[in-house]
């Protein structure tokens, strides 16, 4: 699941030249069991740890988009946290809030990101969203 968000990027990054053409070139097949059915599958979790992984890249070899990539890191691991809480995915909502808390400083400092994500981000990290999150 996902195998391809650690590979694209770097793929990406070798290409002289990328363009699109308006054809199919492959297909996923979907299997009615498959854990991307699932309401919310442990494999999910991989992906933030891939997305971490190409911040790392995109600080090193293009720090000049790094506060943009933080933003779209942001909504995705507040989108999968608000996600867990209201499913109640304990185990998978610990690991996330421990990934906001962890990356927090950053968001704080970061200029690009608007000022209600920055609370956002802060409620959730540190009251566990209690104050944020309509019961």
């Amino acid at each position: 699941m996902h195998e391809d968000i650690g590979t694209l990027y770097k793929l990406l990054d070798k290409s002289k030249r990328i363009c699109h053409i308006n054809r199919a070139g492959y297909h996923y097949i979907q299997r009615n069991n498959s854990s991307s059915h699932s309401d919310y599958a442990e494999e999910k979790l991989v992906v933030v740890e891939f997305v971490k992984e190409i911040m790392k890249f995109i600080e090193e070899k293009y720090p000049n988009i790094l506060e943009e990539s933080e933003v779209i890191f942001i909504e995705y691991l507040n989108n999968n946290i608000i996600f867990c809480r209201k499913n109640k995915y304990v185990s998978n909502y610990n690991k996330l809030l421990e990934k906001l808390k962890e990356f927090l400083p950053r968001v704080l400092k970061n200029s690009k990101m608007k000022f209600n994500i920055k609370i956002k981000c802060f409620l959730i990290a540190y009251l566990g969203g209690s104050l944020y999150y309509k019961k």
